[in-house]
C-alpha cells in the first residue's frame, strides 16, 4: 500500500447574501481650498451630476420644492462642502427619485452636504418596495454644519445579489437636503475573486497516478490537462497548493 496525495479542488465561492443593502460613508477630505468630496470609488461610474445629462439608463424625477443651486443661501440651501457646481436641494416635503431602470447596479454613492437629522434616503427594488432606509440620524452629529467632514460625506450604498435595486429616493422633512455627484458600480464589470485549491492525503494501491487540472485561457474557457506521474508513489507524501485569481 503506497501513500499518494490527490489534489481536491475546494472552490470557495463568496456570494453576497440576498437583501443585504449596507451603508458606509467617507467624510469630506481636506484640500488647499477647504473640505471637498472624497470622490467616487475606483470601480464607480458617474451617473448624475446635475450639470450634464444623466448617464444612459438613469432618470431623475422630482416632486415638491426640489431646486438646483450653485453656492449657498442661508435658510434655503447650502452647497456640499467644496462643491462649486450645481447640486440638488430638497425643501420640506420634497422628493427626488433616481431611477436605474436601464442599469443593474452593485453600488450607488452620493455626496451629501450639511447632513440634517430629517434627511432621508430609501433604496427601492424594481417592484417599487423600500428594502433599506438611511436617515440623517444614522450620521451624527447631523446638525447641518456647512463645512465639517462629519456632516459633508460621500455615502456608499452596497447591494446584495438578491436586492435587484431599481431606484434610490431622496426626501426631506425640513430645509434642506442637498446632494450631488451620484455614482454607481454597473453589474457585469467583474471584481477580482479568488478560488482556493487545497490538497488532501489518501491511500491507494495504484502504481501510477494521473492528475487532471482545470486551467483558464485568455477567453476564460476552462480546459482539462491530464498528465501521468508514474513515479509519484515513490515520493511518499506530495503536497501542493494553487491559487487562481479570476478577474
Amino acid at each position: 500500500m503506497r501513500n499518494l496525495l490527490i489534489g481536491v479542488i475546494a472552490a470557495m465561492t463568496v456570494a453576497a447574501p440576498a437583501h443585504a443593502v449596507t451603508f458606509t460613508s467617507a467624510g469630506a477630505v481636506a484640500t488647499p481650498g477647504g473640505p471637498a468630496d472624497p470622490g467616487l470609488a475606483a470601480h464607480e461610474t458617474l451617473l448624475v451630476d446635475f450639470d450634464h445629462a444623466a448617464h444612459a439608463g438613469v432618470t431623475v424625477a422630482t416632486s415638491g420644492n426640489a431646486t438646483l443651486h450653485t453656492g449657498s443661501t442661508s435658510g434655503v440651501a447650502a452647497a456640499p462642502a467644496g462643491d462649486a457646481s450645481r447640486y440638488l436641494a430638497l425643501g420640506t416635503g420634497a422628493t427626488a427619485t433616481v431611477n436605474f431602470a436601464g442599469l443593474s447596479l452593485r453600488t450607488v454613492s452620493v455626496y451629501l452636504g450639511s447632513i440634517d437629522s430629517y434627511n432621508r434616503i430609501d433604496v427601492l427594488n424594481r417592484a417599487g418596495n423600500v428594502i433599506k432606509t438611511w436617515t440623517g440620524n444614522d450620521q451624527p452629529p447631523h446638525n447641518g454644519d456647512w463645512f465639517a467632514a462629519a456632516t459633508n460625506r460621500r455615502l456608499f450604498m452596497n447591494f446584495g445579489q438578491g436586492d435587484d435595486v431599481g431606484a434610490v429616493r431622496f426626501s426631506s422633512s425640513g430645509v434642506a437636503f442637498e446632494f450631488d455627484s451620484i455614482g454607481g458600480t454597473v453589474a457585469g464589470v467583474p471584481f477580482a475573486t479568488t478560488t482556493a485549491v487545497r490538497a488532501v492525503r489518501v491511500r491507494t494501491p495504484l502504481p501510477s497516478f494521473r492528475s487532471t487540472s482545470t486551467v483558464f485561457g485568455p477567453a476564460s474557457r476552462p480546459c482539462l490537462r491530464t498528465s501521468s506521474i508514474p513515479s509519484l508513489a515513490s515520493h511518499g507524501v506530495w503536497v501542493w497548493s494553487l491559487q487562481l485569481d479570476v478577474m
